[in-house]
């Protein structure tokens, strides 16, 4: 069962990257959480996020 949506997604992210930046303590181990998550999630999610690692990867080491 998917959970019901109460508020605007669009605000929601907003709200939590406004979170992220200002009050996170941690955004290491938050950005980290969120990647695994979406890893997790499986299917094209997964398939689109390890793109986005390997290509970001790749790119810092050649341009070292």
């Amino acid at each position: 069962m998917d959970k019901k949506i109460t508020t605007d997604l669009g605000s929601q992210i907003k709200s939590y990257i406004r979170w992220y930046q200002e009050d996170c303590t941690d955004p290491h181990d938050e950005l980290e959480w969120l990647i695994n998550l979406v890893i997790d999630s499986g299917g094209k999610q997964k398939d689109e996020m390890i793109q986005v690692l390997e290509d970001n990867y790749n790119w810092c080491k050649s341009n070292k």
